[in-house]
């Protein structure tokens, strides 16, 4: 068989799904796995410098209770109580930094990410937004105000306060709401304390609730699955967000899957639950927004997502996270090891924090990677707009890639309509595999060398 590089898009997309393929879900292009150190270095100040206009803004709160069997974020679980303080100070002066540079521009959005950023401290929480509107003071009317975490840190005077200082979306991932698979999954709390957060969170009255599943979580069955499916959506939130498990390297829960494979479904049962779930939400009046996302607002359920993949800058605050202009995403490096991750904390909680330093970890995209990350993203949220890419690059989409939206149409993964190109339900299912079909050989090559630390 020819390498997967050396078949045709319309081959290439029909075999990835007769194979069910699941790749990484879709939350950005390039993922940090193809950042690499930057040469020469960039400051601060030259890579945004010429940027306006709206900006989303992101926080990274590196701390956490424990670390679930799936997960390689980027996080510590060894924090103290000091560290966490030396940290959020740390925070604030980065964000003043950056407001010296970019505070005239309007924020849409904000997002309060981990970790679990709902181990903050009122206080805490205070003192981060004030540095923020202090620095940033112009926030759209309608701008989204995130904050995500975990049932066993949904506190009411935490939340009280987050309302108080604009929080309107938060986010709790519940993964399971089986006692046995929440255990497995390294979930430290008693199943009754899902139930309490949600009425917490409930008693807030926020405009946008959100609460995450997994699907594929060890010894999960259809049954135990459509169980959590069910209460979740009995719970009332606005949206609700199902990720397909992905096995990682330096998670337990790899290591499990090398043990008792036969304890883990496969992909095309994988992909059974998923068509379950979408018929289900949608019979609860639930509108698919991407592949994992499913709300019954109004908007799109994280609309930070919807404004960064339509082309607004993102800026990072914090050890770990990533900031997007339009030709260089960057970040601190990253790793998932205790050691190292706690070297990189601590390597944040020192920086000065200066215009003039210098930037070496990130990704420099060209012009063909700029059009690839636009067709993915967008795609990934169910559409391209014709008039929106020729704005953007002064060609047609199907002049760039007609041999890949060709293949989606021919797949029935997608249908042109007056104004571009619209994913259909199957396009939906398989955006993932998609993203692989827009994905250049220059980012596959580097994220296929990524060694995890």
């Amino acid at each position: 068989m020819n390498a997967p590089s050396m078949l045709s898009p319309r081959a290439r997309l029909a075999a990835a799904i007769a194979a069910s393929e699941l790749p990484k879900y879709v939350y950005g292009y390039p993922t940090k796995r193809a950042f690499r150190d930057l040469d020469p270095p960039r400051t601060i100040a030259s890579i945004w410098a010429g940027v306006d206009g709206p900006l989303n803004l992101y926080i990274h709160v590196p701390f956490c209770g424990y670390r679930c069997s799936f997960c390689t974020l980027f996080l510590t679980t060894s924090q103290t109580p000091q560290m966490v303080q030396d940290y959020v100070d740390s925070l604030v002066r980065q964000i003043a930094t950056y407001g010296e540079r970019l505070g005239h521009m309007q924020i849409v959005s904000l997002y309060l990410g981990g970790g679990t950023p709902t181990i903050l401290s009122p206080a805490q929480l205070d003192q981060i937004f004030t540095a923020l509107h202090a620095a940033f003071p112009d926030w759209r009317d309608d701008a989204e105000v995130g904050l995500e975490g975990s049932p066993d840190t949904m506190r009411a005077e935490l939340l009280a306060r987050a309302r108080a200082v604009g929080v309107n979306r938060v986010s709790m991932g519940l993964q399971s709401l089986d006692p046995q698979e929440q255990a497995r999954a390294g979930r430290r709390y008693a199943p009754e304390v899902v139930f309490e957060a949600v009425e917490t969170i409930a008693a807030q009255s926020f405009a946008n609730v959100n609460y995450d599943l997994i699907y594929g979580l060890e010894g999960q069955t259809r049954e135990t699955w459509l169980r959590s499916l069910e209460q979740t959506v009995a719970f009332g939130p606005q949206t609700i967000t199902l990720y397909p498990v992905v096995v990682r390297p330096l998670t337990s829960l790899s290591k499990r899957v090398s043990r008792s494979p036969d304890r883990f479904l496969d992909n095309a049962s994988k992909y059974a639950l998923y068509d379950e779930s979408v018929t289900e939400l949608g019979e609860r009046g639930f509108r698919q927004n991407s592949f994992v996302r499913f709300s019954r607002c109004e908007h799109d359920g994280l609309r930070q997502e919807v404004a960064d993949f339509s082309g607004v800058p993102l800026l990072g605050f914090g050890a770990g996270s990533r900031s997007y202009t339009r030709e260089l995403h960057y970040s601190t490096e990253f790793a998932v090891g205790r050691r190292e991750s706690l070297d990189i904390i601590a390597g944040f909680i020192a920086h000065d924090h200066r215009l003039d330093a210098e930037i070496a970890f990130g990704f420099e995209l060209s012009d063909d990677e700029q059009r690839r990350r636009h067709c993915i993203l967008n795609l990934s949220l169910g559409g391209l707009e014709t008039a929106g890419y020729r704005a953007r690059f002064d060609a047609e989409p199907a002049a760039d890639f007609g041999g890949e939206l060709d293949a989606l149409i021919a797949e029935g993964c997608c249908v042109r309509t007056p104004t571009g190109f619209a994913l259909t339900a199957k396009g939906f299912k398989y955006s993932n595999v998609i993203g692989d079909l827009f994905q250049s050989p220059a980012v596959t090559k580097l994220e296929a060398a990524y060694q995890p630390r």
